[in-house]
């Protein structure tokens, strides 16, 4: 019976738990930390040109709850540390600061931009170029490419074979081949490997590559396993696109959207409207509910050893198993008692009760704060004790009868 309670307990208590919110219209998103930029179509003139016809720039910071207008008309914006770099309505190179309404202008045509810590990397013309913001100086690292993406002191950029020719020398130039830009020595090197969607991740990219979600760091080239687009990264975890919904490192959350972007419990994404989706962390155990394999009780290592998802902590097959051989050691006691001698069994049943130790099935210590598992454990020590108090008693009754040896 305690077995099928406690394998039920765990069908109940499976939910993860985060929040979705939604913070206006909104394309073209892009984010640093709990900042999300992006553009909006006007519904009347914000930037004084004489028409509606510009998209304009806005911002949310998640941390205020606080949406604005900067009244700036641009494209393709991305942010780092506060600094927002986009592509004005003339097609140059622009870039402010939030909340200044000051904006400087880079005369230079521009396309597709990415900023971080103080440089602006983009694509001019079919070259990727790159911008100082403290030094205001542009170098261009004559290299086809598009799409950049700063890592360290590196650009990670997508070249097209039909315009750099045969970079991975697989005899045809028909791919899209990752490549590299090193600001140091001004080199650029060739991977080798298809891929396109580049994004930060850990001291290299991630990428959608031919196998699906792919990575290339310091640690190598490795295919993930995981299928779907757009991916973005932080601390090791990769949120996505998976056939309409918002997926972090192979678990599929129910929120349907696109372009997802990653920092800590948040992921910004798009659909339609530009969202929010905050995880939280019920168990207490320091991994976010999103990608915890065992929400509901507290698993740090998340440790699974058959592999199929689910921590063992929450595997109802792993438990059954641990039931299973918690069943047989007891049936197994039974049976030696009854083989003892009589003045043995006596001794053993002077033993006091041991106090019940079976709520070590569902993990408790402040996880989640549902009732529902504090009500079982205690239904489950009641059931215990109970089974203890009948076993000694047992044995009580036969402490008594037991006739003295002449």
């Amino acid at each position: 019976m305690l077995r099928y309670f406690a394998i039920a307990l765990l069908l109940i208590a499976s939910a993860s738990a985060y929040e979705i919110g939604e913070i206006s219209e909104g394309q073209e998103l892009s984010s640093d930390g709990k900042i999300a930029v992006f553009t909006v179509w006007e519904t009347e003139d914000f930037n004084n040109d004489g028409d509606v016809l510009d998209k304009i720039i806005n911002y949310y910071d998640l941390s205020s709850s606080q949406l604005n207008n900067t009244l700036v008309a641009g494209t393709s914006p991305t942010i780092s540390l506060k600094t927002v770099a986009f592509v004005d309505d003339k097609g140059t190179l622009s870039y402010f600061e939030l909340g200044s309404d000051k904006v400087t202008t880079v005369q230079i045509i521009a396309s597709s931009p990415y900023i971080s810590n103080g440089v602006i990397a983009f694509s001019s013309g079919d070259t990727i170029k790159y911008y100082a913001v403290g030094s205001q100086e542009v170098v261009n690292t004559k290299a086809i490419g598009t799409r950049p993406v700063i890592v360290g002191n590196k650009i990670y950029f997508e070249s097209k074979e039909s315009d750099a020719g045969d970079l991975n020398a697989d005899k045809d130039t028909d791919d899209t081949v990752i490549r590299i830009f090193s600001m140091t020595d001004k080199k650029t090197t060739t991977t080798g490997i298809i891929g396109s969607q580049i994004a930060l991740y850990k001291d290299g990219i991630v990428f959608l590559g031919e196998s699906g979600i792919e990575t290339y760091t310091s640690e190598g080239h490795i295919a993930l396993g995981l299928k779907g687009a757009n991916p973005s990264s932080y601390n090791g975890m990769i949120a996505y696109e998976a056939n309409g919904k918002i997926a972090v490192s192979g678990k599929i959350l129910d929120a349907t959207g696109k372009t997802p972007k990653l920092f800590e419990d948040t992921i910004f994404f798009a659909d339609g409207k530009i969202k929010y989706l905050i995880g939280e962390d019920l168990d207490q155990d320091g991994v976010y509910d999103f990608t915890d394999n065992c929400p509901d009780a507290m698993n740090s290592d998340q440790k699974d050893t058959d592999k199929d998802g689910k921590g063992d902590t929450c595997d109802e097959k792993i438990v059954e198993d641990a039931i299973h051989a918690a069943d047989n050691t007891t049936k197994t006691a039974e049976k030696t008692e009854k083989v003892l001698p009589v003045k043995e069994v006596v001794v053993q049943s002077e033993r006091k009760p041991l106090p019940a130790t079976s709520a070590a099935i569902v993990k408790t210590e402040k996880s989640s704060g549902m009732g529902l598992l504090i009500f079982a454990v205690i239904v489950m020590g009641i059931i215990a004790s109970a089974g203890t108090y009948y076993f000694i008693s047992r044995h009580e009754h036969k402490k008594r009868f037991v006739p003295r040896r002449k």
